[in-house]
């Protein structure tokens, strides 16, 4: 399948590729970007190269589709959003996504989540799709419910920031219809 490339009113949602690898590196290796997630920021260029070729791995499986989120008039990446654990099966996926510390609470995300859960329901055809989110991540939990997403259960000390762990809330967004 040829990677479905995304547009908002200012953004390019495109596929994520080693070219790219510099701006990822900038995104993946900040700490404001990952402290809510559970992953350990980026410490060199090739933890980044193997982030983009597991990405790839992954779409390439049917399972993960991740997009980089590129400003229209420059170009530069700003941040991220995935599908990933996409399952035909029980057609549901989780959304993912993180956004440059200078680009936040711009309206970014807000036109980036419909772009992407419109693809989720209407392309792939998925019935339902969850976002897990840390407890302390306010503007990603109001960010999500925003978009119809509702608060379903909590997973208690499900993320390890700084060798401390933290509850992460589930939310979740059903096609109408």
């Amino acid at each position: 399948m040829k990677f479905p490339v995304l547009y908002t009113k200012d953004l390019i949602l495109d596929n994520i590729k080693f070219e790219d690898v510099w701006q990822l590196y900038e995104l993946w290796s900040n700490d404001n970007v990952m402290k809510y997630m559970g992953i350990k920021p980026d410490t060199t260029i090739k933890n980044t190269e193997k982030r983009i070729f597991d990405i790839h791995e992954a779409y390439n499986n049917g399972t993960k589709i991740h997009w980089s989120i590129h400003i229209k008039k420059t170009n530069k990446i700003i941040g991220t959003c995935a599908l990933q654990y996409i399952n035909n099966n029980i057609k549901n996926t989780e959304i993912a996504y993180e956004l440059l510390p200078d680009y936040q609470k711009k309206g970014y995300m807000t036109q980036t989540l419909p772009v992407i859960i419109n693809f989720a329901y209407n392309i792939l055809q998925l019935e339902e799709i969850y976002a897990i989110i840390c407890e302390k991540a306010n503007d990603s939990i109001k960010q999500i419910k925003k978009h119809n997403f509702k608060y379903n259960t909590t997973l208690e000390n499900y993320i390890t920031i700084n060798n401390k762990k933290y509850n992460a809330h589930i939310y979740k967004n059903k096609k109408k219809g």
